[in-house]
């Protein structure tokens, strides 16, 4: 699979991505594997380890994030409105645009999410990882 040898694009066929495909970053304690990076989605899979937190995403720019929680405990904090919503396996949760949060794992299991954010990131991802993408070196 190239997903990313041009970094986002429109999709213009069928894509599969099969398990080892997607491409790795890690973000602080969290690990995230992108599937699918087009013009008009995001769509990736969400670790973080037992006692882990994810580094403050910043919310994203004129672009929606779901969640769907897999496996594990996730706790998403919501600083600029001072809320935290607890999530359990089977639980998902809809971050609005600009919605600046923290995911925590309070457990004693990995978390994993599948994540989708739509229609773009909504700010360059190097700014959440420090990593630059193939796009962008």
């Amino acid at each position: 699979m190239d997903n990313f040898k041009d970094g986002p694009r429109r999709a213009k066929e069928v894509q599969v991505c099969r398990k080892n495909d997607g491409r790795v970053y890690t973000a602080k304690d969290e690990v995230f594997t992108i599937n699918f990076w087009t013009d008009r989605l995001l769509f990736c899979l969400s670790e973080i380890p037992a006692g882990g937190k994810s580094p403050r995403d910043p919310g994203h720019k004129d672009a929606d994030e779901a969640y769907y929680i897999l496996k594990g405990t996730l706790v998403m904090e919501f600083p600029a409105i001072d809320r935290c919503e607890k999530l359990f396996a089977g639980d998902s949760i809809l971050v609005p645009q600009g919605q600046p949060h923290i995911m925590i794992n309070p457990g004693e299991e990995t978390t994993i999410s599948v994540v989708a954010t739509a229609p773009n990131l909504g700010y360059d991802i190097s700014e959440l990882t420090g990593s630059v993408s193939e796009s962008e070196a």
